[in-house]
Parts: C-alpha cells; structure tokens; sequence
C-alpha cells in the first residue's frame, strides 16, 4: 500500500546545528534551492524540421546554491551569536574558530502528530550574517533573530 501524502503546514520548522545548544523555532526560511543551468541555456541551437527551434536540454555544470536565510525566534540562549562571533571575529587579527569544514545542520518540518514529516539536511554551513531582535515598547509579539548560512549543498533526505 502507498503511503499516504501529507501536506507540510508552516507552522512547525525547527533549525538544528551542532554549534547551537539546542534546537531553534524557524519563523521565516528561504534559500532551499538548488539550481543547475541547461546546456545552450534558453539558447535556440539549431533549426530543426519544419522550422522548429531546437534547444539543448541537458544539464550541465556544477549545481549552484543561495545562502540560505533563517529567521527563529529568539531565546536567552547566546549560542547563534556565540557561533557567528567564533567563526567571524569582529576585530580584525583575532583568530577565527572556523572549521574550513563548516558544520552539518537540518531543517525540519512536523506534522500535526509531531511527527518528522520533512527533513533537508545542510552540508559544511556557516553564518555570515547576524541579526538581532527589532524591539518596540508596548510589542507583545515575539522577537526574532536572524541568520544566514554560506553552505555547500542541500538535499532533501525526507
């Protein structure tokens, strides 16, 4: 029997990384792409039969990826800004804890059983960008950080 389909709901995202102490609550995520272009690109190649434009579809060259861009809610943990700190110190000459290997990190989806219904895994990332919490006197809401992430491939393992 086919397992039956289940559609991904935006309302249960979870980012981990071994470089943060625990799991953080995704609020916003872009970037889980990969692109690779076609041979001749949208390039007409030949003329084919009847006047029929002929292009060359087969892919071709390496895959290219986006940085990807992830906004979680914030906590009273410092660990997203420890990480972005170790790996790009502000003063220049201090030495940078980063790995050339960048770390391995997973974005993933649960269902409403809070069950793993979606899994991309984030091979050798890194943060080269931080942002902290917009604050505003009288807010209740949430407040948020944001990251973004060079890394060296996705794939979507569930």
């Amino acid at each position: 029997m086919a397992e039956q389909t289940e559609f991904l709901t935006q309302s249960s995202f979870w980012f981990e990384c071994p470089s943060l102490d625990s799991k953080r609550a995704i609020a916003e995520i872009s970037g889980l792409s990969i692109e690779v272009s076609a041979a001749a690109g949208l390039e007409t190649v030949s003329v084919g039969p009847k006047g029929q434009s002929v292009r060359q579809g087969k892919p071709t060259g390496p895959a290219k990826f986006q940085n990807i861009k992830v906004k979680v809610v914030a906590t009273t943990q410092t660990d997203l800004y420890k990480w972005f700190i170790d790996v790009n110190p502000p003063n220049q000459g201090q030495a940078s804890k980063w790995n050339m290997k960048g770390v391995n990190a997973t974005v993933k989806s649960y269902a409403a059983d809070n069950s793993e219904a979606a899994i991309w895994e984030i091979t050798a990332c890194y943060p080269t960008k931080y942002g902290g919490p917009s604050f505003k006197a009288g807010d209740g809401g949430l407040a948020f950080e944001e990251f973004e992430l060079v890394h060296n491939g996705i794939s979507r393992t569930k």
